[in-house]
């Protein structure tokens, strides 16, 4: 198993495997029937924020603690895509429902939307605290982030605060839309 915290745990879409992402730098691949260990994926003793599988379970998107995101084939481990731009760690990273936009969440206040194709960055949505999550609405048509100061914020893909959740007394790390 992984030799420090594990800092998430997720599905695949498929049902059929769980991913693992630790602070020891790796993340892993487990059986969901057997709970055989399938894949390792090691990232240089980086820590491992988030993992997260892409919409058809092919590749798993990586949250990293240098402030980078890395999409990885789930059968070879084989790094895809990476992504560069933030200047802390990052604390999540998801992927957009058809998988061709990733979103991540740093510590540097910034959300940022990015092309799973070319690895640009095609939107920067800044926050007034550590942002915890940041994800895409099921219609691809907003943003939902979750930050330290203690808001969540509703996003149009443009970039323009559509409106605040306020009301919260402490930060607020996770953001999810119901499908």
């Amino acid at each position: 198993g992984h030799k420090g915290a594990v800092r998430s745990v997720a599905f695949s879409p498929d049902g059929a495997s769980l991913a693992t992402a630790s602070e020891d730098g790796s993340a892993r691949i487990w059986s969901v029937d057997s709970g055989e260990l399938l894949r390792v994926f090691n990232v240089g003793g980086i820590p491992i924020t988030s993992a997260t599988f892409a919409p058809d379970s092919a590749a798993l998107l990586l949250a990293l603690g240098d402030g980078t995101a890395a999409i990885h084939c789930v059968e070879t481990c084989d790094r895809l895509q990476r992504f560069y731009g933030h200047s802390q760690a990052l604390r999540s990273a998801s992927f957009s429902l058809d998988g061709a936009m990733v979103l991540s969440a740093s510590e540097d206040r910034v959300a940022r939307l990015w092309s799973t194709a070319t690895g640009e960055c095609i939107r920067e949505l800044h926050c007034n605290g550590w942002v915890g999550s940041a994800v895409l609405s099921p219609d691809g048509g907003s943003i939902l982030t979750a930050s330290a100061d203690s808001l969540g914020r509703l996003w149009s893909l443009c970039g323009r605060c559509m409106f605040e959740l306020k009301g919260h007394r402490d930060y607020v790390s996770s953001a999810m839309f119901s499908p």
